[in-house]
């Protein structure tokens, strides 16, 4: 065959990835932290085959108190290991380096979100690209570390998904 010949592909559309899914969790419901966008980002990348991860994905309504569920404060042992200070740092710390994206989502975020910019220095320490989704202006995060870090910056949350699906894409 010769660099001239026309190749004939077959159009596969497979996206093979690891995503963090990083924003803000105090000051949010449990149902909105788990399956608000977190949920809708989830849904529409799975199905290409990258793998989402959720730091709230081993957590059940059932299993909190109702407290809880009005705000994201955790119960620490009471829930489960993965829940105490040291478990979930642990876990999180363990999610996004596993990942080949973190994909934060910082739109309509009232307070900064220490844990999410926590994330942020870990995945800049680990060369893993940050991609964030954040408001041209009036965001707490809006920063110029927080700027420099991130690989890629989208107005919305639809931007950021296909941002990560032309970049996790295979193909030629």
């Amino acid at each position: 065959m010769s660099i001239n010949e026309e190749v004939e592909f077959i159009e596969l559309p497979m996206i093979l990835g690891t995503v963090y899914l990083c924003g803000p969790i105090t000051g949010e419901t449990f149902m909105q932290a788990k399956n608000g966008w977190r949920k809708d980002v989830y849904e529409e990348l799975t199905p290409l085959g990258v793998t989402c991860l959720s730091p709230l994905r081993h957590l059940k309504a059932q299993q909190l108190r109702e407290v809880d569920l009005e705000s994201m404060s955790p119960s620490g042992a009471e829930i489960g290991v993965l829940s105490t200070p040291k478990g979930l740092t642990a876990r999180d710390k363990f999610d996004v380096k596993r990942s080949d994206i973190i994909f934060c989502n910082l739109i309509g975020a009232t307070i900064g979100s220490l844990g999410s910019m926590i994330e942020f220095g870990w995945g800049d320490a680990w060369d893993i690209p940050i991609l964030i989704c954040m408001e041209e202006e009036g965001n707490p995060h809006e920063h110029a570390m927080v700027n420099s870090l991130c690989s890629w910056r989208c107005p919305t949350l639809e931007a950021g998904v296909q941002t990560i699906k032309d970049l996790l894409l295979i193909g030629v």
